[in-house]
């Protein structure tokens, strides 16, 4: 065994004071990586805090349904399991929000292979919700006319928590753009509890009676 001498003065074995500068070389290069991502972390947590909810969580509750399942498909045409709202719980006309809710349940059609290991809400599921949510104000305020409000696109989306079975996930949108009979654009957010899981845009657009047809 080779002996050298430290900083100190101190009498070392080799392999030690080389095991040492290795682990300082590991650390000096990993540790900018580590850094980085602990920022991007901490920016998205303080960035989902610093976002106002569409409509704050006291002038709703929870448990107080306005509108139950029934009353949701008489403005939206998803039915078993692509119903993905199952009531609603604020509606307000003059500033063109709304509070929606889903119960996650395990009997979700999802659950089974997404995934087996670890059952987690898919993200397109998450945004079907809130989708359905603008589809029943477009109908309930005669935006879509005599036609059905399809899935236009979505934009400036992000997933910020995740939504597992036994969670209640609340969805709010608020409506930014219109065109009666034509489409509508909507600002969107879900939450869980007080957690704010996605928000972004969604662009609904209207199908008109005669498309949605069959035969």
């Amino acid at each position: 065994m080779f002996l050298t001498v430290t900083e100190s003065g101190d009498v070392a074995p080799f392999s030690l004071i080389k095991g040492t500068w290795l682990l300082k070389s590991v650390f000096h290069a990993v540790a900018p990586v580590v850094t980085y991502r602990l920022f991007v972390f901490w920016v998205k947590e303080f960035e989902s805090i610093m976002i106002e909810p569409i409509v704050s969580f006291d002038k709703f509750d929870v448990n107080n349904v306005i509108v139950d399942r029934a009353g949701v498909e008489v403005h939206t045409p998803q039915r078993f399991e692509m119903a993905q709202l199952d009531g609603v719980l604020y509606l307000d006309e003059d500033s063109m929000t709304a509070v929606g809710y889903k119960d996650v349940t395990e009997n979700e059609f999802w659950v089974r292979g997404h995934m087996p290991e670890f059952a987690l809400m898919p993200g397109v599921i998450i945004c079907e919700s809130t989708a359905q949510l603008v589809a029943y104000m477009a109908g309930l305020y005669g935006i879509n006319g005599n036609g059905i409000v399809g899935f236009g696109g979505i934009d400036k989306v992000k997933f910020r928590g995740m939504v597992v079975p036994g969670d209640k996930l609340i969805v709010m949108a608020k409506v930014r753009r219109l065109r009666k009979n034509v489409m509508v654009i909507c600002e969107i957010q879900g939450y869980v509890e007080d957690r704010l899981v996605v928000d972004g845009e969604i662009k609904g657009v209207v199908l008109p009676a005669e498309a949605t047809q069959q035969g």
